[in-house]
């Protein structure tokens, strides 16, 4: 998990030479926001914060619990290790990247940024083996 911060400003300079006017900026996703990802808006507006577990298939992990119930989640994250008896299965997300988009407008003008989150296949491989381990 990499942490980011990207402070967007809108700024007119084209009034006098040397001087500058500020104009308050609003920030709106145009995907799928995750909630660890903060958009501030105002005079310095911001989008900040990581990425985290954006890859998986719904319901794409099985476990067995401690009383015997097979419970099904999306993500690996989701399984309590302390509730965890054995591991039935495990599909993990095969897509590459997601792109995450925002559009940023000041004074009537907008600009659109992207995010592009690359899969980290290892990640999920050791919270995966440590599971296991865990059940041993």
């Amino acid at each position: 998990m990499i942490d980011f911060s990207h402070l967007i400003t809108y700024r007119d300079d084209s009034i006098l030479e040397g001087t500058f006017d500020s104009y308050p900026v609003t920030i709106v996703s145009l995907s799928d926001n995750p909630g660890s990802v903060n958009l501030i808006d105002g005079l310095s507006a911001s989008i900040s914060g990581h990425y985290q577990d954006s890859f998986f298939i719904p319901n794409g992990v099985k476990y067995l619990d401690v009383s015997g119930d097979i419970i099904t989640v999306d993500r690996l994250g989701d399984i309590d290790p302390e509730l965890l008896d054995e591991m039935v299965s495990f599909i993990p997300s095969g897509e590459e990247s997601k792109l995450f988009e925002y559009q940023a407008t000041g004074n009537g003008n907008s600009m659109t940024y992207q995010i592009t989150v690359y899969n980290d296949w290892d990640k999920g491989k050791d919270q995966l083996v440590e599971l296991v381990e865990g059940t041993i």
